[in-house]
């Protein structure tokens, strides 16, 4: 299905070793994410109301927290062998990385 066996391949292996993920959790990744999202927005508005010019550098945490929030979906998938669930958080981490690159 959609070439998807590596990611469910990898997935098996790693439950079947009893392995933990790379990262700390999904439920990290979530929380990083409101922190971020909601300080990169903060200090963008001030960047906005009081120099434009510090607007691509206050956007950063804004970005980190979009990134961190898909980066959840890609734990999620990979702990219920959901490779979909994984495609579609690796594809939304890629994008936000492009868009991040942009500014």
């Amino acid at each position: 299905m959609l070439g998807l066996g590596f990611v469910k391949e990898r997935v098996s292996e790693r439950t079947d070793k009893g392995e933990d993920s790379m990262c700390l959790s999904a439920q990290v990744s979530f929380a990083a994410s409101v922190f971020l999202v909601g300080g990169g927005t903060a200090i963008s508005i001030v960047a906005w109301r009081r120099n434009k010019r510090y607007l691509p550098l206050a956007l950063m945490p804004l970005f980190a927290g979009l990134q961190q929030f898909t980066e959840g979906f890609v734990w999620v998938g990979m702990n219920g062998n959901d490779p979909l669930t994984v495609l579609w958080g690796a594809m939304a981490v890629s994008y936000t990385h492009l868009r991040a690159h942009e500014t």
